[in-house]
């Protein structure tokens, strides 16, 4: 008799960190909040052209006309979330 195989559950899969550019240029720079929503508190402000590494990306949405996810992100010391619709990867 063969050995039953165990179940093992499905788990999300751990999205690798991507690495973009911020690409703002009309407002200078891209708000890190400290939630996936736009009216959060802003923690600190990416300056355009930064290079940033994005990991735990949700759904896509649109904001200003931009369809985008929210992503984490670390920048000055503060971890939070970005809207990669301005993030150029």
């Amino acid at each position: 008799a063969r050995p039953q195989q165990s179940q093992i559950p499905t788990q999300q899969p751990v999205q690798t960190p991507a690495a973009g550019r911020v690409n703002s240029p009309n407002d200078a720079y891209l708000s890190l909040r400290a939630a996936p929503d736009h009216k959060t508190t802003e923690l600190a402000r990416i300056p355009h052209g930064t290079i940033i590494e994005t990991f735990n990306c949700r759904g896509y949405t649109t904001i200003g006309g931009r369809r985008g996810r929210w992503c984490q992100t670390s920048f000055g010391g503060q971890t939070g979330w970005v809207f990669d619709g301005y993030v150029v990867y």
